[in-house]
C-alpha cells in the first residue's frame, strides 16, 4: 500500500527550494552593429568589419541552465576527488600486499629450512637412550616416524 503523501514534489518533500521561474531582465539582448562610418553606402558592410553571420547569435544560457551546469560541475569534481582517495587508499594496499607476500617468502623459506634439518636428523640412526637411563630410567626406543616410545608402561 502506498503512504498518502501531500502533493508536494520531490524535491520539495526533501527540503529543495523549488526552481525559480527567470527574471524578466535576464533575457537576452540582440548586440548592437556599429553605425557605419559618415558618407559610406549603409548597404555595403565596410572593407575591415567581418562578414555578418547568417544565423542568428546564440542566446546566453538561462539561470536554470547555469544552474544545473554548475550542480554537474560539482558533482563530477566530488567525483574526482572520490576516485582520487580510492586510488590512493589501493595503492597502500598494495604496498601493504607486497610487504605481506615478502613476510610469506621469507616464512617458507625458514619452513624449508626447518624441513631439511628435520630430513636430516632423521636420516640419522635413533640415539641408543642412555639419556633416558641415567636421568629418568627409562630405555626407549624411538622411532623415525611418529617421535614416541613404543615401549610404553603397562596401563597408559
Amino acid at each position: 500500500m502506498s503512504r498518502n503523501r501531500s502533493l508536494k514534489t520531490k524535491k520539495q518533500r526533501h527540503g529543495r527550494k523549488p526552481k525559480r521561474p527567470a527574471p524578466a531582465s535576464a533575457k537576452p539582448v540582440p548586440p548592437v552593429s556599429p553605425a557605419p562610418a559618415p558618407g559610406a553606402d549603409p548597404a555595403k558592410p565596410a572593407p575591415d568589419s567581418p562578414p555578418a553571420p547568417k544565423h542568428s547569435p546564440k542566446p546566453a544560457p538561462s539561470v536554470s541552465i547555469v544552474r544545473r551546469a554548475t550542480h554537474q560541475d560539482h558533482r563530477l569534481k566530488a567525483k574526482v576527488r572520490l576516485l582520487g582517495k580510492k586510488v590512493a587508499h589501493l595503492e597502500k594496499c598494495e604496498s601493504h600486499l607486497a610487504r605481506a607476500l615478502k613476510e610469506l617468502d621469507a616464512a617458507r623459506a625458514q619452513i624449508d629450512k626447518l624441513n631439511t634439518a628435520m630430513d636430516y636428523l632423521l636420516s640419522k640412526p635413533p640415539h641408543d637412550g642412555r639419556y633416558f637411563d641415567k636421568n629418568y630410567g627409562l630405555s626407549p626406543k624411538w622411532t623415525r616416524s611418529k617421535w614416541e616410545c613404543p615401549m610404553k608402561p603397562d596401563g597408559l
